[in-house]
């Protein structure tokens, strides 16, 4: 596969093509191959200087897969989470996202197998406030889903979904 290289927000480069040359994507799926089921976080009340895990939930549609985020094909686009920065005087922090394993998936378009998610994956990101920073009540979180779909025997082009979710900070610790 040859990369077509163009800049998007979230991935940094776009476009996927055949192993044998360049080639436009396939026609995009009718329905959504890929959906954010659910976003929240959990516990969605945190003591001051406490911690929460915010969990994504993506749905892949039946014959149909997402590159994984460390696909082993240099040329995939990996599956990206981001989260919008809060201001410094928020007291809320994030940790590095945790992506789920991915499955080993045989493709027409690729001489090797590649790294993808398929079914229903869960991403989760840990979520800190500091004790002393943190004003207590509701925060909200925003950021985006960055994914390339697929099928046997093409991908589509890379898409993004928006996610949000909020918490609510208690108090003082």
């Amino acid at each position: 596969m040859v990369r077509r290289r163009a800049l998007i927000v979230s991935a940094g480069l776009t476009g996927v093509a055949s192993a044998v040359g360049l080639a436009s994507y396939g026609q995009a799926p009718a329905g959504k191959a890929v959906t954010v089921s659910s976003t929240l976080i959990k516990p969605d009340r945190i003591a001051a200087g406490g911690r929460a895990t915010l969990l994504v939930t993506v749905a892949i549609s039946p014959g149909y897969h997402v590159n994984a985020n460390k696909p082993d094909d240099e040329n995939a686009i990996p599956t990206i989470l981001e989260l919008d920065a809060l201001p410094k005087g928020k007291g809320v922090s994030f940790g590095k996202p945790v992506y789920p394993d991915a499955k080993v998936v045989t493709v027409g378009y690729s001489p090797t197998p590649i790294k993808a998610y398929e079914g229903t994956v869960t991403i989760s990101i840990p979520v800190l406030t500091n004790a002393k920073v943190v004003h207590p009540g509701k925060t909200g979180i925003s950021g985006r889903l960055t994914y390339q779909s697929c099928n046997a025997t093409s991908c589509f082009p890379p898409a993004t979904a928006p996610i949000s979710a909020s918490f609510i900070v208690n108090g003082v610790k």
